[in-house]
Order: C-alpha cells, then sequence, then structure tokens
C-alpha cells in the first residue's frame, strides 16, 4: 500500500532531487576480534530481516514522492575482506558504488580486516533514516552478533515502520496537528525575519566539515555550568552563538534551528526511520541581561517547543507564506546535540558518514564524547564559507561562551568576541604613532609654496588662470580688507561662492588672519544658510555669487565689487598655531538642524605631510575642483593641489553636470589627480567608453560605498592609473583610510576601504568591545585627524566623541559599519543609524521628517523616510507619509516646496501616502512592510511614433526600470536624478543622439527630447573637404539679389591683445583653424562656392604697425579687398599700435555667421593657450557644411519637408499680396546705441521669468514698442536664425563653419500693452522658428519676394568664448563699414543686437527717407526695460501661453477659456 511521507520525510524529499550526488549518510564500524564467518552472516541476515526499511521503496508521481513497504526484504548484503585499513580506506573511497537515490536506497556490507577485527558497512538515503538509526544498526550489529557467539536469540527488538505510517496519518487526521499549527504561526507571525549567517546563494550544496575539540578544562566547564544550572549544553552553546549571530547581524532577534529526534513512544524509538525534525528557535537579545539570565531565558523555551516538535519546519513556511507572504527562510543555521555513548565494551573503530548536501548554509553538532570531552563539527556548504571564516566563527563563538562562563553575571553586550588574534591584526594596522608630520599652519605652509612655485599656475578656470604668487598677492589684499572690518584671529567668515577661481582667494584670506571660514552653497534655502550664520557667529560673508538672497549688508562683502588697488600684497605678520580652528563644515544633524564640524589646521596639515605618505604628489599635478566645498572632499582638492605647488582646475557648474565637458576639461589640462564619489564616476564612465585618461596618475574614492566590480572596464582600459578608495567623515578630516584597488580586489566586488592612513587609527566596535575578524562592528576613530567636537553642541560631542575603557583612548563613534578582513583590511558595509549616504552626501533622515512635518505641518499628519535600492538599483529617498484630512499634493509640489528649506541631495525621490504606518506586534514600525513606490504612466502608454523616439524610449525604460513608460512621461516624474540625467546623456550618445544635461531638464519627456537632441559628432570624416558647394537658400538668396559689389560683404571683428603675444603662435594657430573648418578655404569662381585643398591653399596673414587714427582707414581698406576671383575670403592681420597689439579677423559673410565667429574664437583661445603642448588637437569635426548642403538639397524633396513647410501657407499668401512698388535703395542712416546690462537686466530677467520668454523675443518686443511710428499695423520683420536644425535630421553641425542663416518672416501686429506683445511675439517667434530652414526652401523654390518693414538679428551673448582667455579680448572699437553702401538695404529698418556682458549693442542701420531721431529711440529703450519689472508686477505666477500647451493651433473657445483662467 502506497503512504505518503511523513512530515519529517517532506522536509528532505523536494530538496533530495536537485543535488547531484548521494544524498545519503553511513556509518563503517569494524570491531576488534576474531570473526566467524557462520555468525557474520547470519548477523547480518537478521538486521534485515528485523529492520523495515529494508523491505521499503519509493515511488515517485509527478512531484510527489510515496512509499511502500514490501513483504520481503529488497536490498541484501555483500561481504568484503582487506588486507589492511588501508586497503579498506582506500575502497571506500576509490569503489563504484551505486549511487544512492530513490531508486536505490542502501548500500550493506560486511566487513572483514585481516589482522584485526570485522564489522559492517552502511550508507543509507537521508529520506528513509536519521543518524540515530545509523546508531540503532551499529548497536544491533555487535548485540546480534554476540548473542550469536553464545547461542542466544538476539536481544534487541525492533518496531514497526507500518505502526510509525500509521501514527503519521492519525497525527495529520488529529486535532494534534492544528494545535501545533497555531503555536509555531502564533510564534513567528511578529517576528517573520530572516537570521542569516551569510547572504550568499550555494549552486552545489556541497558540505564540507570542519571538527574542533574543547579541550578538558573547557568541557568541564560547559558541563559543570549545565549541571548547577540545570540547563542543557546545547542550549548554553545555541547562547553563545546567537550573541554572535546578533553581533553579525546586528538584530535584536535571532533565528536558529536545532533539530530535534521527534521519537514519540518504544515503537517509534525501536524503529530506524527518518524522524527528525528541525524546528526554528527564536531568541531575542536584551543586551542588558547579564550571560546567566540570558541562558535561562533561552533554555526554558525548550520544553514549549519539544511539546510541539511533531509539526515541521516546511509546513510552517508554507503557512507563513500563505498567510503573510513570508517566503524566505527563517534561519541558515541549524545547532544540533549528539551524545556518544557506547552500549557495549567492544574496543572498535568507527566512522561516520555525514550527508555531502545540505540545504542551510550551516550546520553546527555539539558531540558529548564518553571521556567527559565535546567534540563540534561544523557542516557548512563550500561555495558559502571558507575554512578561514568557519575557524573564525569557532574562535568567536568560543569566546563569547567561556568569557560568559567565566564571567556569569556580565552583560551580554560586554562579552569578549576578539583576543589575540584581532589584538594582533589592530596593532599591524594602527601605525600612528611611529609616523612623524609636519606640525605647521596652513598659512606657513601655503606661503613657502608660494615663495618656491610663484610663477606656476596655482587654479584655472576655462582660459582664466593665476600664479601662486599673483593667488598670494590677491589674497593678502583680501585679508586686509576684512582685518581692517575688524575680522580676526578665531572669528568666523562665510564663504558663498560659485566655483570660480575667487572661491579659493576667499578662502585662503580668511586662513591668512587666523579666522576660519565656514563653506555655504549659494544654493541651500535661505533658512538653511541663515542658521549656518547664526549658528557659527559669523562677522563676515565673502561673496562672490549672483545666486543667494539678499544678506546682511553689514556683514556681507562682494569681492567682484571690491577695489583691492590700495591694499598690499605683502604676507600679514599673524602668528597661527597649528591647533587653531582652520573651518567649520556643516553637515546634516539629527534634531533637523545641520551640525558644524571644527577642523583645525593641524587636522589638515598631517592628512598631506608625512613620513610614511602613501602618495607622491608634487608641484607637476593637475588636480580637479570636482566637489562642492562645503563637501570636505574639496578640502582634500584644495589643499592637495596649493599645499603641493601643483595646479588646481575648477569647473563649472554646467561642465560639472556635463560628463564630456569633464572629460575635456580632464584631457585639456592634463589633470593628474582626480577624486570622484563612486555614483558620479559610474556615470562618468559611461561617457568615458573606452577613451583612456592618459594623463591621470591617481582616481581617489570616497564620499560613499564603492563597488568595485563597475571599474573592470576602466581598470583594463587604463592600467597606468593608481586607483584609490578611502573612507573618510568630516569628524575625522577627510580620508581615514586607504586601499589601493588592484584586479582581486575587482573581481572579489566588496568595497574594500583598506587600512588606516598614518596618523589615523580606528577600531570596529559592538557597544565598547572589539568586534571579531568577519564581524559587523561600528568604525570608531582615532587619531590626529579627529575633531575637537561640534560647534555650540556639547551634548553631541559628548556623545560621539567618548572615551573608550576597553581602548583606554578617546574615540569618535562614526556611526559607520564595517568588518575587519583576516588580512587586516576592512570592508565598508554603510550606515548603522538612520543617517545614510546617498552620491556621496551624509544624510540624516530625522533631518528630513523633521524638515517635512515642519514644512506641511497643516497638510501631513506623519512621515516616514528611508534609504532603499528603487528599481533600477540606485539607493534611494522614500518619504511615507499620512495625509491630514482635505490635502491634495502632487509629488513635484511636494519636492518643490521642500527645496525651499533642504538641499536638493534631500529631497525624497518617490513620495508615498499611506492611511496608516504598518506596524510590529510590540508597536515598532514594520520597515520591511512598507510599499514599493508604484510608479504609474500617464494613463494609456503613448509608444513612440518615430524610431528616434523609440530609441530614446528605451533609454528611459531602462533606466527607470518601468516598462509602462510612455514618450509624454517626466523622467524626473519616474525617478530620474542628476546621476540618472548624465547617464541618459551617455546612453544616447552611445546611439548617436547627442543631448546635455541642462537640456533634459528643460525637456524631461521622451517627445520634447527626441526634438532637441542633436546627432552626435562623428568621428569617420575628420579629413579635409574640398570641392563646389551646393547652393544652400541664403547662398542663392545671396547671389541673386544683383548687388553692385557683391565681393563687398563682410564680418569681422576685433580682438584685444591682453598682453604681448607671439606673431608666429597666432600664425600657427589659423593654420590649424583653416585646416579644420573646411569654409575659411572656400573661393568664389563664376558666382560658384569651391572649397579649396588644404595644400593648395595660402593663408592670409599679414602683421603690420599702424597709428591709432589710421585704424579706420585700414580696416574699411581691407574689407573692400576681396574678390570673387578664386581668391581667399578670409583674412587675418596682427596689428602692433604703440604698446597695444589687436587681432583683426574678416571674411566675407558667404562662408561665415556669428555661431562661426564662437567656433572659431573658442579654438584660437585653445590653440595659443596650448601652443607650448606637444601634439594639441581641436575637438573633432563635426559635419562639414558642404555635406549639410547636399543633405538641404534632398531635404526639400522629402515628404517631412511638405509636412513642415504648411505652416508657411497663409503667410507667403500674405506676403505676396503686399506691394512690392517700394524700390530699394542704398541711402540710409547707421547708428549704435549701447545700453548698459544695469538698465536691462531686471526687466528681462522679470519678463523670462513670468512669460517664459526668451532675449530675442523680449528684444524685439521692445523694438516693436520704441519704433512703433514707424512702422505699419501689420509688421513684416525678417528674422535671422541660427538655420542649423533640420525637424527630420539629426545632423551634428554646432562645430561647423559656414553661413547657415535662415531668414525667415514674422507678420506682427500692434498691441496696446506690454504683456500682450511680449506673450505674441513669443509665441509666433516659438513656431516660426521651429520651420525656419523650410520657408527659405520654399522662397527659393517659389521664386517670390517681399520687402519686410524690419530685419532684426540678435546675435546673442558674444564674449564666452573671450572672457575665458586671459590673452584675448572683445574690442568694441569699429571695424569700419562690412558692406559696400551699394549693396542696398531690403528693409526700412535693420537691427542688430550683441550681448557684450555689460550691456547690450543696438545696432541701427535705416533707410534715409526715415527721420529718425536716434537719441530719442536710446531713451525711450531705456525707459522701456527700466519699466518693464514694475509693469509685470501684477503677475504673481507663470503665465502660459499659446506656444506653452501645444504645437498646434488650439482653438480660439479653448485659448479663450485658457486665458481667462490666467487673467
Amino acid at each position: 500500500m502506497k503512504e505518503t511521507l511523513t512530515l519529517s520525510q517532506n522536509q528532505i524529499g523536494t530538496f533530495s532531487q536537485i543535488v547531484e550526488g548521494d544524498y545519503s549518510i553511513g556509518v563503517d564500524a569494524i570491531f576488534k576480534g576474531e570473526v566467524d564467518s557462520k555468525y557474520f552472516s547470519k548477523t547480518l541476515e537478521t538486521i534485515i530481516h528485523n529492520n523495515d526499511i529494508f523491505k521499503l521503496k519509493l515511488v515517485k508521481k509527478d512531484v510527489e514522492i510515496f512509499q511502500e513497504l514490501s513483504d520481503t526484504a529488497l536490498y541484501t548484503y555483500k561481504i568484503k575482506e582487506f588486507q589492511s585499513f588501508e586497503e579498506f580506506d582506500d575502497w571506500k573511497h576509490n569503489a563504484r558504488f551505486q549511487q544512492i537515490d530513490l531508486d536505490y536506497l542502501i548500500d550493506f556490507y560486511g566487513i572483514i580486516i585481516k589482522d584485526y577485527g570485522f564489522g559492517i558497512f552502511f550508507k543509507v538515503h537521508h529520506i528513509i533514516s536519521d543518524a540515530f538509526s545509523v546508531g540503532l544498526l551499529v548497536n544491533e550489529f555487535i548485540f546480534t552478533y554476540r548473542d550469536y557467539e553464545k547461542n542466544l536469540l538476539p536481544s534487541i527488538e525492533r518496531g514497526s515502520y507500518q505502526k510509525v505510517l500509521d501514527a503519521e496519518n492519525e497525527y495529520k487526521l488529529g486535532k494534534k496537528i492544528n494545535r501545533d499549527k497555531e503555536f509555531w504561526v502564533s510564534e513567528f507571525k511578529n517576528k517573520l525575519t530572516s537570521s542569516y549567517l551569510s547572504n550568499k546563494k550555494s549552486s552545489s550544496y556541497r558540505v564540507h566539515r570542519q571538527s574542533f575539540s574543547l579541550s578538558k578544562k573547557h568541557s568541564e566547564q560547559l558541563q559543570e555550568y549545565a549541571k548547577r544550572n540545570n540547563v542543557s549544553e546545547l542550549f548554553i552553546y545555541m547562547s553563545a552563538f546567537s550573541i554572535y549571530m546578533s553581533r553579525m547581524n546586528r538584530e535584536d532577534i535571532v533565528n536558529i534551528g536545532t533539530t530535534l529526534h521527534s521519537r514519540f513512544g518504544k515503537n517509534q524509538k525501536n524503529t530506524m526511520g527518518m524522524f527528525v525534525n528541525t524546528v526554528p528557535i527564536s531568541i531575542s537579545i536584551n543586551k542588558e541581561n547579564d550571560f546567566t539570565e540570558f541562558i535561562s531565558q533561552v533554555d526554558k523555551r525548550k520544553s514549549r517547543i519539544f511539546k510541539h516538535s511533531k509539526f515541521n519546519y516546511t509546513t510552517l513556511k508554507q503557512e507563513l507564506n500563505e498567510k503573510y507572504g513570508f517566503r524566505e527562510d527563517l534561519f541558515d543555521v541549524i545547532i544540533n546535540y549528539q551524545t556518544a555513548k557506547k552500549e557495549f565494551s567492544d574496543e572498535f573503530k568507527i566512522s561516520w558518514q555525514n550527508c555531502q548536501y545540505q540545504s542551510n548554509n550551516l550546520t553546527i553538532s555539539l558531540n558529548s564524547w564518553e571521556d567527559g570531552t565535546f567534540k563540534i563539527d561544523f557542516d557548512y556548504l563550500d561555495d558559502v564559507f571558507t575554512e578561514e571564516e568557519i575557524k573564525n566563527i569557532n574562535r568567536h563563538v568560543n569566546n563569547i561562551l567561556f568569557n560568559g562562563l567565566a564571567n556569569p553575571t556580565q552583560k551580554i553586550s560586554s562579552l569578549k568576541m576578539a583576543d589575540e588574534v584581532e589584538d594582533s591584526l589592530y596593532k599591524e594596522i594602527n601605525k600612528l604613532d611611529n609616523v612623524n608630520f609636519e606640525n605647521n599652519d596652513i598659512k606657513t605652509i601655503f606661503e613657502n609654496v608660494c615663495e618656491k612655485n610663484s610663477n606656476r599656475i596655482a587654479v584655472i578656470q576655462n582660459n582664466e588662470k593665476i600664479t601662486y604668487s599673483q593667488l598670494n598677492e590677491l589674497s593678502n589684499k583680501l585679508a586686509r580688507v576684512l582685518l581692517k572690518k575688524g575680522i580676526g584671529k578665531g572669528d568666523s567668515v562665510a564663504v558663498i561662492s560659485d566655483r570660480n577661481i575667487q572661491l579659493i582667494i576667499n578662502i585662503l584670506s580668511v586662513i591668512k588672519i587666523g579666522a576660519r571660514y565656514i563653506p555655504i552653497d549659494p544654493n541651500y534655502p535661505e533658512e538653511r544658510i541663515n542658521y549656518m550664520l547664526t549658528d557659527s557667529g559669523t562677522k563676515a560673508i565673502l561673496l562672490s555669487t549672483d545666486n543667494v538672497l539678499e544678506l546682511n549688508g553689514d556683514t556681507a562683502i562682494d569681492v567682484r565689487k571690491l577695489s583691492l588697488d590700495g591694499e598690499s600684497g605683502a604676507n600679514l605678520d599673524i602668528n597661527i598655531s597649528p591647533e587653531d580652528q582652520l573651518y567649520v563644515i556643516y553637515t546634516s544633524g539629527t534634531t533637523g538642524k545641520p551640525k558644524g564640524v571644527k577642523i583645525s589646521h593641524i587636522n589638515v596639515v598631517r592628512l598631506l605631510f608625512h613620513d610614511n605618505n602613501r602618495f607622491s604628489f608634487s608641484n607637476r599635478d593637475v588636480w580637479m575642483l570636482f566637489h562642492y566645498y562645503g563637501f570636505d572632499f574639496s578640502v582634500w582638492e584644495i589643499f592637495g593641489a596649493i599645499l603641493n605647488g601643483g595646479k588646481l582646475v575648477v569647473p563649472s557648474l554646467d561642465e560639472i553636470h556635463d560628463n564630456y565637458l569633464i572629460i575635456e576639461l580632464i584631457k585639456k589640462h592634463q589633470v593628474t589627480v582626480l577624486n570622484q564619489v563612486p555614483s558620479s564616476f559610474y556615470a562618468l564612465m559611461y561617457a568615458l567608453g573606452k577613451t583612456k585618461l592618459l594623463s591621470l596618475r591617481y582616481l581617489i574614492f570616497g564620499g560613499e560605498a564603492l563597488e568595485p566590480l563597475k571599474l573592470r572596464d576602466f581598470y583594463l582600459n587604463n592600467g597606468h592609473v593608481n586607483i584609490i578608495n578611502m573612507y573618510g567623515i568630516t569628524e575625522a578630516t577627510v580620508h581615514v583610510t586607504y586601499k589601493k584597488i588592484e584586479s582581486s580586489e575587482i573581481e572579489q566586488g566588496i568595497s574594500n576601504i583598506g587600512c588606516p592612513l598614518p596618523t589615523s587609527g580606528l577600531y570596529l566596535m559592538n557597544d565598547d568591545e572589539v568586534s571579531g575578524i568577519g564581524v559587523p562592528g561600528e568604525i570608531c576613530v582615532y587619531g590626529k585627524g579627529l575633531s575637537s567636537g561640534y560647534l555650540n553642541n556639547t551634548n553631541l560631542t559628548h556623545e560621539k566623541f567618548v572615551f573608550s575603557d576597553t581602548l583606554q583612548r578617546k574615540i569618535y563613534r562614526s556611526g559607520d559599519l564595517a568588518r575587519l578582513l583576516p588580512d587586516g583590511t576592512i570592508e565598508y558595509m554603510g550606515r548603522i543609524d538612520k543617517q545614510v549616504k546617498i552620491h556621496g552626501f551624509r544624510i540624516e533622515l530625522k533631518e528630513i521628517e523633521g524638515q517635512i512635518l515642519r514644512k506641511f505641518e497643516r497638510s501631513i499628519e506623519d512621515c516616514i523616510v528611508i534609504d532603499k535600492k528603487d528599481r533600477t538599483g540606485e539607493t534611494s529617498l522614500y518619504a511615507y507619509f499620512i495625509k491630514k484630512p482635505i490635502f491634495n499634493y502632487d509629488n513635484h509640489s511636494l519636492s518643490r516646496e521642500l527645496r525651499e528649506v533642504l538641499p536638493s541631495y534631500m529631497i525624497p525621490k518617490y513620495w508615498i501616502e499611506l492611511s496608516e504606518f504598518p506596524l510590529t506586534n510590540n508597536g515598532k514600525l514594520d520597515k520591511s512592510q512598507l510599499p514599493d513606490i508604484k510608479i504609474e504612466s500617464t494613463g494609456e502608454i503613448d509608444e513612440a511614433s518615430t524610431e528616434k523616439e523609440k530609441e530614446i524610449l528605451n533609454i528611459f525604460r531602462d533606466l527607470l526600470g518601468n516598462d509602462s513608460l510612455g514618450i509624454h512621461d517626466d523622467f524626473f516624474e519616474f525617478g530620474g536624478d542628476s546621476i540618472k540625467n548624465m547617464m541618459l546623456v551617455s546612453k544616447m550618445r552611445n546611439i548617436g543622439l547627442e543631448v546635455t544635461t541642462k537640456e533634459v531638464v528643460q525637456n524631461p519627456t521622451v517627445v520634447e527630447l527626441s526634438n532637441v537632441c542633436r546627432t552626435r559628432v562623428l568621428h569617420d570624416n575628420q579629413l579635409p573637404v574640398y570641392g563646389e558647394i551646393q547652393e544652400t537658400p541664403i547662398i542663392s538668396d545671396f547671389f541673386n539679389s544683383n548687388y553692385d559689389n557683391p565681393e563687398y560683404y563682410n564680418q569681422s571683428i576685433l580682438l584685444k591683445c591682453n598682453k604681448k603675444i607671439s606673431q608666429q603662435k597666432v600664425k600657427n594657430a589659423f593654420l590649424k583653424i583653416i585646416e579644420q573648418h573646411d569654409m575659411l578655404r572656400a573661393v568664389v569662381n563664376k558666382d560658384r562656392l569651391f572649397v579649396s585643398k588644404y595644400d593648395e591653399h595660402d593663408l592670409d596673414f599679414e602683421s603690420i604697425r599702424l597709428e591709432k587714427e589710421e585704424m579706420i582707414q585700414f580696416f574699411n581698406k581691407t574689407q573692400e579687398s576681396f574678390q570673387f576671383d578664386g581668391s581667399t575670403l578670409f583674412k587675418i592681420r596682427l596689428i602692433e599700435m604703440g604698446d597695444e597689439d589687436y587681432v583683426f579677423l574678416v571674411a566675407h559673410h558667404l562662408i561665415i555667421d556669428a555661431v562661426s565667429w564662437r567656433v572659431i574664437l573658442d579654438d584660437l583661445n585653445y590653440l595659443y593657450d596650448h601652443s607650448d603642448d606637444v601634439d594639441v588637437d581641436l575637438p573633432l569635426k563635426s559635419t562639414s557644411f558642404k555635406q549639410w548642403a547636399m543633405e538641404l538639397n534632398e531635404y526639400k524633396d522629402s515628404s517631412a519637408f511638405k509636412n513642415q513647410s504648411k505652416f508657411w501657407d497663409d503667410t507667403i499668401v500674405f506676403l505676396k499680396k503686399q506691394n512690392k512698388s517700394e524700390q530699394d535703395t542704398f541711402n540710409f542712416r547707421k547708428d549704435s546705441i549701447f545700453i548698459d546690462n544695469e538698465v536691462i537686466s531686471d526687466g528681462m530677467n522679470r519678463a523670462k521669468e513670468i512669460f517664459g520668454a526668451d532675449s530675442s523675443a523680449i528684444l524685439l518686443a521692445a523694438l516693436l514698442d520704441v519704433l512703433t511710428d514707424y512702422l505699419p499695423n501689420k509688421t513684416i520683420i525678417n528674422m535671422e536664425g541660427h538655420g542649423r536644425t533640420l525637424s527630420s535630421k539629426n545632423i551634428a553641425v554646432e562645430r561647423t563653419v559656414g553661413w547657415f542663416t535662415a531668414i525667415y518672416p514674422l507678420v506682427v501686429e500692434k498691441q496696446f500693452d506690454i504683456s500682450s506683445s511680449i506673450m505674441n511675439i513669443k509665441d509666433k517667434l516659438k513656431r516660426a522658428s521651429q520651420s525656419q530652414i523650410e520657408f527659405g526652401l520654399m522662397k527659393n523654390k517659389d521664386r517670390f519676394t517681399y520687402r519686410p518693414n524690419l530685419t532684426f538679428n540678435y546675435l546673442g551673448e558674444f564674449t564666452e568664448e573671450i572672457n575665458n582667455s586671459n590673452t584675448f579680448s572683445l574690442s568694441k572699437q569699429s571695424t569700419g563699414e562690412v558692406k559696400d553702401k551699394k549693396n542696398y538695404l531690403k528693409s526700412d529698418f535693420v537691427v542688430d543686437i550683441i550681448n557684450y556682458g555689460d550691456g547690450f549693442n543696438f545696432n541701427f542701420t535705416v533707410v534715409e527717407k526715415i527721420n529718425i531721431n536716434f537719441e530719442k529711440v536710446e531713451m525711450e529703450l531705456k525707459n522701456y526695460f527700466l519699466n518693464l519689472k514694475d509693469k509685470l508686477n501684477c503677475y504673481d505666477q507663470k503665465v502660459i501661453t499659446q506656444s506653452d500647451v501645444s504645437d498646434e493651433e488650439l482653438e480660439s473657445e479653448i485659448w479663450k477659456e485658457l486665458t481667462d483662467l490666467y487673467n
């Protein structure tokens, strides 16, 4: 009859089928003495006859296993004889036995060993036998044999296996199983946690055994304690192990499995079979308990557990899964107890065969021997634990156990785990007492460096540089200003600055007077800035930014407006002690307010200068100030550079957010030392690809846990770079440890932070006890880098900076978790408390929770903020909140409002509303039950309609881990952040699409990004281009205009040289420029445009001396010198005028436009500044103008062009109806009006803020307002667009020189108020500019003409490329007439506007017949902008205009509803 498996058998039924080898246990027992073959055989036959398991067979049906008892035995025995034990052992290990499996359950041999004795060899499948049964077999063998020797009947009684099955069925159908189930479910329903000693997953489940013996002394100590306190040795050992495991997992509840024989009644105790049942024991650990109290509490649980031990663990797991969705194992360690007391007097040799497979990671068997000693077997999965790890576990558990037995009244938190092994390791890694370091202050060291490196570059940003001599002098001058304001030693001076060179000057000036600097980010919320200023007792604020709100006028010093001319640049005679405070950096605090960490000069000095330095920094190194100066990584970057005489590169904020620009900076400046927070570098690697950073010597990580596996590709491509992982904390001055990352660390994949730096030391502690090897402990730091504490926070200082009785020294408790590895290095594991690190910033979750409750006190009842990995694998902040009634919100508004009081890195990415927080039975928050974010797309998924959209959408879905995203879903709303933004840019670049991080912020949906992204600059077309250029609309228009003197139609620029320049270097620079930019080699022959070959083209370069009064005449002569006879259309003139040098550049308009000039000037700056470098190269070329012209001509025949050009149908109808009788004229007047930026900026910025209009729209609105008397009611305006974007093609021409300009019309009706005018122009301009190229193509195709009233061209800010250069600046001096007066005007007004940075230049050209008063125009323009801000004050929020809503024309009724809503 088929029977189901018993509950005990069920535990291993399924598992036994997934392992590859024998799932068996066994024994060989050899008894000393002569063997009688007759009795020997009879004994073996009797055993088979008496034990039902020899009659048992298993039947598998589908996935279920049944068992069936036969009437007769299914297995027999064999007898093997051996000459020696060696031969027997060889047979055991090498013979080809039939594999034990469900079809073959038993191997049974009689063994005879010559000159020793006889016995048995027995192997049995674990599913039908436990170890106790094997022991029964051994006893039965020797007793039966001795009985036969004495001619007695066997005295051993055996039970019935059928009765066992009957009892099992009775239990399954009875009430007892329900009572047992209720007990176990209630035991764990509020303790659903997994206690794992290791999170590794085994692939083989193979077991390896290590055995350890307790000494006689320790064995007696254990037995005596058990007897005296009436507790079992098993539960004493289990108690010690649970303390160890609690320290390993840092949990106060530990689950451990134990095995019980579960044999009830005489029949079961005498029956061979699988009776063992594994049950979980949940142990609560109260560190305040003493050892005796704790053991007593653990031991008391055994009676309740034993009472319900029939109900097995496998069934309990099923119940917990069904009721609570808990699918994990409760434990991965099983501890059992076995006694090895033989019941016979024979001398024998026995060898137990443990099972070679197990499902749990570790099984510990505490074996009690007859001689009173204990043996402890560790059966562990060999791909989960190493042999060394098992030895350490045994050592640590024994240390806790016997320290507790020796000191039973000692608190369990004080029980010692570590011993001389750890002591030796810590002595080896903490060698700070043997290190000498420079006992000096920053001021003295810096001034000595300046003396030795006076002419070397100290700091550089873009093309602005400053030498050490200049840096020292300027900081001395600014320091004297501070002294005159009464600021001195020990005072606090806040530094609030953008990323610029002035930042370094500000910091040094504070240091020079012995004050301490307080770094404050100008982008911090006003509340946070004010708190830091007040808490630090700031007496002065050094400002070099526009991004901070208005501050106290008495203390704020805007250094940009400060004149230092009258101040001495000599060093100040101020004595500074190395112990004086250098700075106070504020970090996140638990009270909701940031806490200020005080750092002294010597704290920083000893970090950089000592006699056992791991680094070889020198004045040849180039550092990058990558990090915000209030993040202490910047201290390492700034002082690491300038105290070693190196060069410090300061990227702009835009560069920091663009990985491609960072890579270019590294290459451009040959950076040798790069410091990175890991998450930032992972994004940088996307952009880097396989590019090698050949200049880089050190890549130094810090700020958060490193994942070395992610560095594999970089490591392989950049083997010359020293990759260093460092752990540090603000309170211990930047860095504490050092670890060089090699291939072995990368393969291990752990965040190894190495060993303490010289002058620093650390221990890993559990409370005040040193953690053992491999056991997590809190990083506790000591040494010369330790801060003196927190500013104005004595209580917190005493809490964190404590005296350790164990270590007998002052330490800082970091709150970080790590574990000591066997080689003495340290693995960083994360934060202990609620303070976390995200992107390198240390964050106190309590501070965020407090600010949320304060900020939304009327809206949010309660909140909890946690950190966890989101679906993309990134650690993010989740805010769970309970809202108050009648509170409507959206996640964007919550985040936006919270940014008013918290920095952006502390803003939760995900907001989840709950009706209540899940709690455990004891009232604690149950984090495991907090739901994950449910990101839902915007209704139905809008799939991509173009191939480009499809590619971008796939990247969105991959990066954000959400396959339901559509093309209108916001990247940031669905989990994007600054790091993912950089990764998005990199991934788009990898598929040939180029976009900036700023553009992603402004265009966060797929459909928007597909419109703004560009085709990536290709690398396969870098050779010079030559040949005929096809006509584009603007070139065709030029040649068909019938100008009287078409050769004289130019653009020109005059550059003033800020220092004496080298003629040869300038010439060499332009030789490279014309080689790369093909159109600068263009010539005209027979009204056709050709590009010459580089080697056949002569550079038109001359040097000339002039007097000032000769300049205009020379300019005009040069301007009119171009010929369409195949000669050059680009001229360079180097002019010497007294002590001043100028570079005059003039080009025929056919080959250049405003964007082209920017490219040329940028290249000139770069090439001249790097003229001493070897093999300096320009950035890669973009698509050639020749190719662009070909693409344009193909495009005009495409369906995309037909669709896009429909926009102009109505406009063209209107233009064709206009009166063209007005004759073109070359009689005109010219004037130029310059309006200072202070007049324009407030009004323009307000208009941008309210209407979302750009500068071009606002300037045009101003012109139409001022010129209203000279213009018709419907004004036709010719706009000049850059003409470099096709709507349906991605062609990269950002760095291409040529005349791309697209001229397109706006028809604007007069508006009677400023707001309507700006909104109207904004909308028309935005829509028309999207089809600017199409208009030119249509006009050329239809050959129609029209005369505009006004031609308007805003050239933008034209100083960016020049102002970043120390060599050249843009001159506002006239460069003469750029066009022949005979080249008549095509409109009544032509207005070109240039933004020079300090103001706007309006260049007017007006037909002579219009009697215009330019002085009046200037006055009205100024009044327009001065009044603009006040006129717009009636708006309290941004106005949504028509072009913001849709790219399509809206129905008038809908538009009216919308305008009514906002009016």
